[in-house]
């Protein structure tokens, strides 16, 4: 028999009251999950101790040396990997710095020895670059990734669409771009014409602008923290792609994260202002 229309809350009531409730988790179930929680951290620190442990069987100058005389692509991979795996197992921000140290002591052909491995074209060359990535720690790695000539490199790179390798290419230009003295090193490499080309690529296929555009704007930003260090053409172009994101953005078909969207406004008006200033200043000359 069909419910009456007044009673079929009543019923419901009764329905939901007599069926099983999803209640918190009692205090047993909590304890059962917190000592689980305990082991899971246990699991952890053992694995990771034993990594060390395994790792440290093998001189950090050894793998250094295995790297940059190595001649098989295999053997050099395997190098690059267990400093690379070295580094993620460093505490501390101090005990990364202290394994660059090591590392540049060791051998100041390192980071020649990653670029090389860009420009044969090695596969897994992701492994390099995050490699030169851990080495831009401190200024010295820095300058040494700079002189090596990996930045030229990377900006030829980073045009092939390889997420990965994207990643940490830019990841790397953005952590060089924090220092003042490598900006113009940065800028005649073609990093903002890379900044450009990915820019355009990305306003075309919107698929890849929740990846690309936050470092995007993180190294326009820092390149352009002193102006003078980026001729006016690149500017120009530089700001005709910030508009044609921005114009993409407001018509719904480029999603940018609100902090994104307050750096791309932000940018577009100091370069608008940069290029009106730019004329006036030539013809004063």
């Amino acid at each position: 028999m069909a419910v009456p229309m007044s009673t079929a809350p009543a019923a419901a009531s009764r329905s939901s009251s007599s069926a099983p409730s999803s209640s918190a988790p009692s205090s047993s179930q909590l304890k059962i999950s917190y000592a689980q929680a305990q082991q899971a951290f246990a699991a952890a620190e053992a694995a990771s101790a034993a990594t060390k442990a395994v790792m440290s069987t093998v001189s950090t100058a050894k793998l250094s040396a295995k790297l940059t005389t190595a001649t098989e692509h295999s053997d050099r991979v395997a190098a690059a990997h267990m400093i690379n795996e070295r580094f993620a197992a460093c505490a501390s921000y101090e005990e990364a710095i202290a394994l660059v140290a090591d590392l540049l002591r060791g051998s100041r052909g390192l980071c020649a020895a990653l670029v090389e491995m860009l420009v044969n074209g090695d596969a897994l060359g992701e492994i390099a670059v995050q490699l030169l990535l851990s080495l831009s720690l401190n200024n010295d790695g820095a300058e040494n990734v700079v002189l090596a000539g990996a930045v030229p490199v990377l900006t030829a790179v980073l045009r092939a669409d390889e997420p990965l390798m994207r990643a940490h290419g830019l990841a790397l230009l953005a952590t060089l771009a924090e220092r003042p003295a490598l900006i113009a090193t940065l800028v005649k490499a073609g990093v903002v014409k890379l900044i450009c080309f990915l820019g355009m690529g990305s306003v075309a296929d919107p698929g890849s602008a929740v990846q690309l555009w936050p470092s995007l704007l993180d190294i326009a930003d820092l390149l352009l923290r002193d102006p003078r260090n980026v001729p006016d053409r690149q500017r120009q172009q530089l700001r005709d792609v910030l508009v044609a994101a921005a114009r993409s953005h407001k018509a719904g078909s480029l999603p940018l994260a609100l902090t994104d969207v307050r750096t791309l406004n932000r940018l577009m008006i100091g370069l608008r202002a940069l290029n009106l200033v730019a004329p006036q200043a030539k013809a004063k000359r």
